[in-house]
Parts: C-alpha cells; sequence; structure tokens
C-alpha cells in the first residue's frame, strides 16, 4: 500500500481550508469580529493584537486550554510547531526545545534554553515547570530568542502562563472530572471586587488517578496521580494611575513517576554462560537481556519492578507586581521568590534485579526583581527599557546504588561497579541584566525595531562525589569553583504593513546562555569541569495574513539559526566507566519554518492547522572519549511535525453541541546527541477528541473526552544505559477518557 507524504497532505490541507473559508464570505457579517483580531497578547510587554506582534508566536486561550485538555506544559507540544517538551519522569524536571534548541539534561542545575513564565515571573527551577494547568486567561508561546522584552534571557523561546484576574464582577466557577484508571478532578474558582479599588480571585485543583501500569514483581498498580495546586491573586488600586498585585500560590505532586521499560542490549546466552557480549538484534523485542540476564516483553504499560518509582515535588512562591504610570510614562516591577523541593526514586534498572538505582533529591530558592520603564501609550515610537537580578540557591542530594544484585557476591568491589556513590552540589547562581527595545515609526506602514541587552552572570559551585560505604568514604570528585560570563546581544528588525493591513517583518537576533556546571553523577574529575556560554543568531522572515474580518488568517515564518559552541548533554563510556558530560560543541545551524493557519468557514465551523519543519546538523562536534558526532541531527527536532484542530458546533433548542478532534503527527526524533538509532523514536500520529453539550446561557457544561484515541505507542525518552547493558525507555500514556461536568457564575 502507498502511503502518503505528510507534507503533500499539509500542503494539501492548507489549500483546501483557504478555498472552503474563502467560499463563505457572503455567509458572515462584515461587523462580526473575527479570531485572529480578537486575540490580545502582552508578548511585546504591552497589550497588541495578535496580528501586530512581529514574532513568531502561539496564543491558546482558555477555551483551547480546556477543550484541547492541556493540564500541563507537556500537553502544549501536541498544539505548537516545533515545540518539544520531553519527561522521562511524571511531573518534574522536563527538557524542552525550541526549533531544536534546547539541553538534553535532567539535572537540578540545568537552565533550560525555552523560559517559562508565570504571570512575568520566572520559573528557573526545572522541578517546578510541570505544574497542574487551571484557571488561566491564555497562554502565549514566543519561538526564537528573547532577551530585549525579558528578564530572563533565552536562546530557544519563552513560554508565559497568565493567570485570570479577579475581574469586575463576582465570577464562581466549579469543575468535576471523572475518567479512565479510577481518574478524578476538582478544580474550583471564585473571583471579584470586594471593594472600589480591591478585587480577590483564589482558584486551585485537585488531580487523582490510580495506576494504569501493571507491576507483576510487587503485584501492584503503578503510575498513579496526585497532584494539587492552589493561587491566590489580591488586586489593589490605591491611585487611578497605580495597581497593586499579590500573588500566593503553591501545590504539591506525591505520587508515582512513570515506570520504564527495560531494553537489553545484551545477548542473553553469554550473560548465562558469564561471558557477556552484545546482542546481534537489540531493540528486537524479547530476544536481548540486560547483564542480570532480564527480558523484557512487548508490554509498555507492565514490567517487572522492584521499587514503585515514588515522586514528590512540593512548590511554594509568592509575587509582587506593582504598575504605576509616572508622568504618562509606565513602570512596572516585578518581585518574586519562590521554593522547590524535589525527591524521586525510580526504578532505574527498570527491572526486577537491584541493578542501578538512583535517589534525586534536590531543593532551590530562588529571587528575582524586574523593573521596566515604558514610553507613554500614545508615542509614535514605542520603547522600553528594565533592569533585572536572579539570585538563585540550588542543593542536590543524589544517591548512586550500582549492582547491589552482586553485594552478596563480591562485597564492595569499583573493578564491578559495585558501588555506591553519593553526589552533593551546591550552586549559588547570580545574574544582572539591562535590556530595553526601540520601535522607531519610519512612516505610517514601516517601523524600525532595535534591541539591546546586557548580561551578566556567575555560578559558584561546591561538590563532592564519593564512594559511601558503611565503614568508609572514599572522595572521588571533591572541588570548589566558579564562572563568570558576561555578553551583549540584541535584535534589529524592520515591519512593513502592506494596504491591507498584513505584517511582514524581518529580524536579525542574537540569543545568550551561560556556561556552567555538570550536575551529574561523577565517578572520576574528567567528567565535570565547567562548560562554556553559547551563542546563536537567527535571521527569521515573517509574515501575518488575515482576511474577511479575522475569520481566515495565516502566519508564517522561516529562520536560519547559526549555532556557537552549543552545551550538549551526552553519556559515555571510557574504559568501562560510564560517564555523563555536559560541554561545549564547536557549531551547528538550524533551517526551519512554521506556518499556522485558520479558517472559520461558518459560524460553527472552527478549523486550525500548525506546520513546523526542521533541517538541523550538528556542525562540528568530536567528544572526548574519540567520538565524532559531526553531521548528526540535534535532539528534539524532528523535520516534520503537523497539528490540526477542527471545531463543529450544532445550535440546538436546549442548548450547544460542540464536536472537537485534535490531531498532532511527527517526523523522527532523536533523544541523545549520539543519534542511535535504538534512542530515538520513529514517526507516530496521536489523536484526542471531545463531544460537549453546555446550556444556551453558558452556566453549564457537559464534556466527554478521550486522548490518544488510536492507543498509540510512543516513546516520550531513551536514556542510554550501555554500560549496565540496557536502556531505559519511558512511553506515552495509552487511550485515557473521561467525563467533566462545569458551571460557571
Amino acid at each position: 500500500m502507498k502511503t502518503r507524504n505528510p507534507i503533500s497532505s499539509a500542503i494539501g490541507l492548507v489549500l483546501v481550508l483557504v478555498s472552503a473559508a474563502q467560499a463563505q464570505t457572503g455567509k458572515t457579517g462584515a461587523d462580526e469580529s473575527g479570531f485572529v483580531d480578537e486575540i490580545i497578547v502582552t508578548a511585546q510587554r504591552r497589550e497588541q493584537s495578535l496580528g501586530d506582534v512581529s514574532i513568531a508566536i502561539t496564543v491558546l486561550d482558555s477555551n483551547d486550554i480546556v477543550a484541547s485538555r492541556v493540564d500541563d506544559p507537556t500537553g502544549l507540544a501536541r498544539l505548537v510547531p516545533t515545540l518539544q517538551i520531553k519527561s522521562v519522569f511524571s511531573k518534574s524536571n522536563p527538557q524542552v526545545f525550541m526549533r531544536g534548541v534546547g539541553v538534553n539534561d535532567d539535572t537540578a542545575l540545568t537552565s533550560g534554553s525555552v523560559a517559562m513564565y508565570s504571570d512575568e515571573a520566572f520559573l528557573g527551577a526545572p522541578a517546578s515547570q510541570l505544574f497542574p494547568i487551571f484557571d488561566l486567561e491564555r497562554i502565549e508561546v514566543l519561538r526564537g530568542p528573547q532577551g530585549t522584552l525579558y528578564g530572563r534571557n533565552t536562546t530557544g523561546g519563552a513560554i508565559n502562563f497568565i493567570s485570570r484576574r479577579p475581574g469586575e464582577k463576582l465570577e464562581t466557577s466549579l469543575r468535576l472530572g471523572f475518567g479512565r484508571f479510577g481518574g478524578r478532578t476538582f478544580e474550583g474558582a471564585i473571583g471579584g471586587p470586594a471593594s472600589d479599588n480591591f478585587g480577590v480571585r483564589a482558584a486551585f485543583v485537585v488531580n487523582q488517578r490510580d495506576g494504569y501500569m501493571r507491576n507483576r514483581h510487587l503485584d501492584t498498580d503503578d503510575a498513579e496521580v496526585g497532584n494539587w495546586a492552589a493561587r491566590l491573586i489580591l488586586d489593589y488600586a490605591p491611585t487611578d494611575n497605580t495597581t497593586v498585585s499579590l500573588k500566593l500560590h503553591g501545590g504539591s505532586n506525591d505520587a508515582q513517576a512513570r515506570q520504564y521499560t527495560n531494553q537489553g542490549l545484551m545477548d542473553p546466552d553469554s550473560v548465562a554462560a558469564g561471558t557477556p557480549a552484545l546482542c546481534a538484534t537489540p531493540g528486537i523485542v524479547g530476544t536481548c537481556s540486560d547483564l542480570f540476564g532480564y527480558i523484557d516483553d512487548s508490554d509498555p504499560n507492565a514490567g517487572r519492578w522492584d521499587r514503585r518509582g515514588d515522586e514528590e515535588v512540593d512548590m511554594t512562591g509568592a509575587d509582587l507586581t506593582i504598575s504605576s504610570r509616572l508622568d504618562d510614562l509606565g513602570f512596572t516591577s516585578i518581585s518574586a521568590v519562590s521554593k522547590t523541593d524535589r525527591d524521586v526514586r525510580p526504578d532505574t534498572d527498570a527491572s526486577p534485579n537491584q541493578v542501578l538505582h538512583i535517589d534525586w533529591l534536590d531543593s532551590t530558592e530562588q529571587f528575582s526583581q524586574e523593573f521596566r520603564l515604558t514610553s507613554p501609550p500614545d508615542s509614535t515610537h514605542r520603547w522600553i527599557v528594565g533592569a533585572y537580578y536572579l539570585d538563585q540557591s540550588i542543593s542536590i542530594d543524589q544517591t548512586n546504588d550500582a549492582f547491589r544484585e552482586l553485594r552478596p557476591i563480591f562485597g564492595f568491589d569499583p573493578s564491578r561497579l559495585v558501588i555506591m556513590v553519593n553526589t552533593r552540589i551546591d550552586q549559588d547562581l547570580e545574574s544582572t541584566a539591562l535590556f530595553g527595545q526601540l520601535d522607531y515609526a519610519l512612516s505610517e506602514r514601516t517601523t524600525l525595531v532595535a534591541g539591546l541587552r546586557y548580561t551578566d552572570e556567575k555560578r559558584d559551585i561546591v561538590r563532592l562525589d564519593a564512594l559511601t560505604e558503611p565503614a568508609f568514604t572514599i572522595p572521588l570528585v571533591d572541588l570548589g569553583d566558579s564562572v563568570s560570563s558576561d555578553n551583549l546581544s540584541g535584535k534589529l528588525g524592520i515591519e512593513y504593513r502592506d494596504r491591507a493591513d498584513n505584517l511582514m517583518y524581518v529580524s536579525a537576533t542574537s540569543g545568550f546562555k551561560s556556561g556552567g556546571f555538570n550536575g551529574a553523577v561523577a565517578l572520576d574529575p574528567g567528567s565535570v569541569p565547567p562548560f562554556d556560554e553559547e551563542t546563536l543568531a537567527t535571521i527569521e522572515l515573517g509574515y501575518k495574513w488575515s482576511r474577511l474580518d479575522g475569520k481566515l488568517g495565516i502566519n508564517a515564518a522561516g529562520f536560519y539559526t547559526d549555532y556557537q559552541d552549543l552545551q550538549v548533554f551526552t553519556r559515555q563510556t571510557s574504559g568501562g566507566i560510564p560517564r555523563e558530560i555536559l560541554t561545549n560543541a564547536a557549531d551547528a545551524r538550524v533551517l526551519g519554518a512554521e506556518l499556522e493557519l485558520l479558517a472559520i468557514p461558518t459560524d460553527s465551523l472552527e478549523l486550525r492547522l500548525g506546520i513546523g519543519l526542521l533541517d538541523t546538523e550538528l556542525k562540528d562536534y568530536q567528544t572526548d572519549v574519540g567520538e565524532d558526532f559531526s553531521g548528526n541531527k540535534l535532539v528534539g527536532a524532528p523535520n516534520f511535525s503537523l497539528n490540526g484542530m477542527l471545531l463543529k458546533s450544532f445550535e440546538l433548542e436546549r442548548g450547544t453541541l460542540a464536536l472537537q478532534a485534535n490531531y498532532h503527527y511527527q517526523d523522527d526524533v532523536f533523544f541523545e546527541t549520539s543519534n542511535n538509532p535504538l534512542l530515538a523514536q520513529d514517526a507516530y500520529g496521536l489523536l484526542d477528541g471531545r463531544i460537549s453539550f453546555s446550556s444556551p446561557d453558558g452556566d453549564w457544561e457537559v464534556a466527554l473526552w478521550g486522548r490518544n484515541l488510536t492507543d498509540e505507542r510512543y516513546l516520550l525518552g531513551v536514556v542510554g544505559l550501555g554500560a549496565f547493558g540496557y536502556n531505559l525507555q519511558s512511553w506515552g500514556e495509552p487511550l485515557t477518557w473521561g467525563v467533566d461536568v462545569t458551571w460557571h457564575r
């Protein structure tokens, strides 16, 4: 059977949607605003229509978030072109890639290439970034370097989560959900004015679910869900020109990490004979074993695990935002403090044996302060200047218990890696930045955009890696060190509006991420030298076009990125000793394009399509153990990805019936720099659906939803552990469905 090219299919679908929408011109009243023109964003630190923003940006409003079942940030990857969010755990330490820019490291020391913000406060701790999503007004996803408008500099992009505010009238909402595997959700919010100049909004969510993974060894159901989050917002306006907003927030995840499956790499006969050798058919399920002869089967949702994979993440924080108008200039101050604790104890050998058990415990405390001054709202030439300060302290206590199964035979034996290694790290990060951007109107249709940023960062680290036995301790790595980085980056661009008010833009932007330290376990000092800063330069050409009062719109961008000294995480084996290295490759490049299309042919039909194209190459990288990865693709960068949504509604006598389908497709993707086909995921597609019925006044809604309706088997990530004779595979969730009942007042 001949397989259709997905790129050709996507282009064909674009033409069909455009034709369908144009054919409906007469069916839409000229006074009705369309979706494209209605969306107001603050991506450039001021309120703008989405079509006026000369940045590649995807926006999801509150309806999109609920209808597409975005329960945590990982759900965004199904809806946003060129975005990958990889989490081999359940609710902590994701690796986020935008346009192929990211770092494949899941330690707490990692500074991501894509920054996440909650109400403009930077979420610095990786463990804080997979929080439950609830009671949001919208989510803005910006692609490409962001530094001239944002406090925290990033090379890949930024994701902004904007909470609902108290509002001008009393609002309440309540949602009860029930689903497969005993899923239960309880979400509520209440907000409104307490007086003429004081508003309050409180919101919470509780998610619980029984385990869907069968543990045949312990006779339990693993991968349970148990998390909650809450938020309190107090808005006070002491004068007509000043607003003070205090947000208190917290949450906890206390359940189990997703269990792994064991992809054996060894020939089982050779293991049984005591002469372990590599398997001739690695990757063929049921044929290869680990170093203890364990062979996993083909069921990604069942296994024989001697640990249940306990995972606990606790987060608390407070943000204080002051906005004021000073002699017609805008002033904003954002002060934020947070604390995040993580304790994860997965079964990192994915077997009934005690081959490798790793306990991750880390804690991050953070304070940030941002000041911004902006031009008068009626100014022809708009500008913004700002200063940013970040103080972050990270403590890590990690234990690696290797080959405990052999303890009764050999006891402590480093020659056979029968060891227990404890890693303790304390790192202090201090970052200071000045930034600014000017939008200078050259004419009625043409605007020059120019921005600069200066960043100064310093990291101080103290670490001790030691063999820890009951009777003695042997230090392996004992160091105190510091690295400093400073950088001047910027942006230069031109915006042009044609006679139909469509926006065209071209920009050149540079980005920077400071150097730092490897947070992984180290068995020798050669694993932990500091790595240098990385820089990139991106040239982007974009076009934003809309017709029919916003009922037909296209956002398109093409870009080329030159990546210098990119920070690369690799796993190596040298002399039989496993090593995890975070270092710099010399050079890489990314060529890509993104297309987002919206068509509303009738008032009851809406179609969206997003396409991402990436061509990436690691141009020059030789590891210190002689591996040459030059020419490899970047991690987290599929050549082609597609997301689509179709929404059809029916106005009935007693309410509105709505049918929605979401589809996400992505090409092959590699999980490690080696481009090993065993550490990769082939192309796959995911289909989600939702059927809802709401009352005529919108006061209540009942919805039946399904996720991964075709029960697709796909990998979220693979960790290469060849020194132990296997790879760890983390699989996506199976078919899940549920019913939600929501009330609004």
